[in-house]
Order: C-alpha cells, then sequence, then structure tokens
C-alpha cells in the first residue's frame, strides 16, 4: 500500500468513526489526486466528502468541512484546508513526495497495479463499431485511440479485457450498400443505372464494382440484392480490419449485429 494509499485508508476510518457512516456513506464520497499542473493551489488531494454528507448528517457542509479539517491528523499530510462550498484539499509533506518516489523506484510497473486483495473484474470494451459500408474516417480512429488506450490501461492495472468492435452489418443501411453496390456493378457492365441521391457515390465502390465485374462478369446481372450487399459488406470489412491493424490495433471479438439478431 503506497502513502496516497495510506492516507485514503485513515481518511475513511476517520469519516467512519466520526459520523457513524455506512459503506455506502463512505462509498459516494471521492478521494481524488489533483494532477492539475494549473490547481496545484488546491493542493495534492481532495475530497468532497463533507457536500455528499451533509444532507445526510443535517450539517453544512462547511461545517462539516470545518470538523473534518480540525480533527483529521495523518502524519503525511501537511495540512487540510476548506475551500469553496466544503470541499477538503490536502498537502502532503515534502517527506511524504520522498518516500512515494522511493516506493515507485522499487516497485517499478508494480506500483500502478492491483493488489491481490482488490477487487478483479472482467471488461468487454466495444469501441470504433462503425458501418461497414465505407473506409474508416478520421472520427473512428479518435474512437479507436480511446477505445484501445483504455483496454490496454485496464488490462495494465489487472482486470480482465475483451476488447470488441460490433459489426452494425444488419438493417437499412447494409440494404442501402448493396443497392448502391449493385448499381455500380450494373455501370460497369454497361447499364445506364443512376445511383439515387441517398446512396453510397463514394469512389471505393466504383473501385469495388470493377474488382468484382472482373471476377463474376455478366453472370452478376443474374445475381440477387443479398449477393451484393453480403459481397460489399465482407470486402469493405476486411478493409477495415486491415486500416486497423495497420493503425495498431487489435480486437480480441468481432460481433455481428446480424448473427445477434438471429
Amino acid at each position: 500500500m503506497n502513502i496516497i494509499e495510506q492516507i485514503q485508508k485513515s481518511f475513511n476510518d476517520f469519516l467512519t468513526q466520526q459520523f457513524s457512516l455506512s459503506e455506502k456513506q463512505l462509498n459516494a464520497c471521492a478521494f481524488e489526486l489533483n494532477t492539475n499542473e494549473a490547481k496545484q493551489q488546491f493542493g495534492d488531494l481532495s475530497s468532497n466528502a463533507a457536500m455528499v454528507l451533509a444532507k445526510e448528517l443535517k450539517q453544512s457542509p462547511r461545517i462539516l468541512a470545518q470538523t473534518i479539517v480540525d480533527e483529521f491528523q495523518h502524519q503525511d499530510v501537511l495540512k487540510l484546508q476548506l475551500a469553496g462550498p466544503g470541499f477538503i484539499n490536502m498537502f502532503l509533506t515534502p517527506q511524504s513526495f520522498r518516500a512515494l518516489a522511493h516506493h515507485l523506484f522499487l516497485t517499478g510497473n508494480s506500483f500502478f497495479q492491483l493488489p491481490d486483495s482488490a477487487d478483479h473484474f472482467h471488461y468487454n470494451v466495444e469501441f470504433v463499431s462503425a458501418n461497414p459500408t465505407g473506409p474508416l474516417h478520421l472520427g473512428h480512429g479518435r474512437g479507436g485511440i480511446i477505445g484501445d488506450v483504455l483496454s490496454k490501461i485496464l488490462r495494465f492495472i489487472g482486470h480482465q479485457v475483451t476488447s470488441e468492435f460490433y459489426i452494425n452489418d444488419a438493417g437499412s443501411q447494409i440494404a442501402k450498400l448493396g443497392e448502391s453496390f449493385r448499381i455500380r456493378c450494373m455501370q460497369e457492365l454497361g447499364s445506364d443505372e443512376t445511383l439515387p441521391e441517398e446512396g453510397y457515390h463514394g469512389q471505393y465502390l466504383i473501385e469495388l464494382a470493377q474488382a468484382c465485374v472482373t471476377q463474376y462478369g455478366d453472370t452478376l446481372k443474374g445475381e440477387t440484392h443479398s449477393f451484393f450487399a453480403d459481397y460489399a459488406k465482407e470486402h469493405l470489412l476486411e478493409q477495415l480490419k486491415k486500416t486497423l491493424a495497420d493503425y495498431g490495433i487489435q480486437f480480441d471479438a468481432w460481433f455481428s449485429e446480424k448473427k445477434l439478431h438471429k
């Protein structure tokens, strides 16, 4: 247990004994590390305990906070300060920072990992999950970074994680894709059919239609709508997977919405 955890435990024990708190009441109180460089004047640690507990204890948040500031003591806390409507800010001693740094250098990566006694969970993190109707765009890349980093952090600290891409391969967007792709294939075969305004107009479907016509030729004129929808979906999904792999993102599971409906 590092110094921050020790202070938190002592603080929680103090609150429980001082105000006869239940576990539920205690869990509602935040205890946070101040990592905002621009707000270091608000201390190193903070808690909203007084504001959370004020209503249940029928006391003014500031009076409650002042009681905590006056009564709570810990060898690694230099001072406590009441701020705003009832925030409690804690300033650590210089010695505590030295001890914390020493502990960090000794323990390395395990400093950040959950102890065996802590609760470990299995998380399913679903992200990107773009429709397989065209190439990924910048917004998908942003979501991909957030989901991938979150998955890696959860794994790093000791949880089990399944990263999942939910394939949106059911519904109207796939039907629209199939019809758009069919028209592009027919155009490649000499038809004068035009793509509706609400269809998919990207160059990628023209290129995919050219490849499909090279493979199947005139036999495409007798194919069903589901053939075109499935062909386009599967090829675009493979491109999507390659983009993500090139981006450095790997998924544990690719789950089909169509399969879920079935």
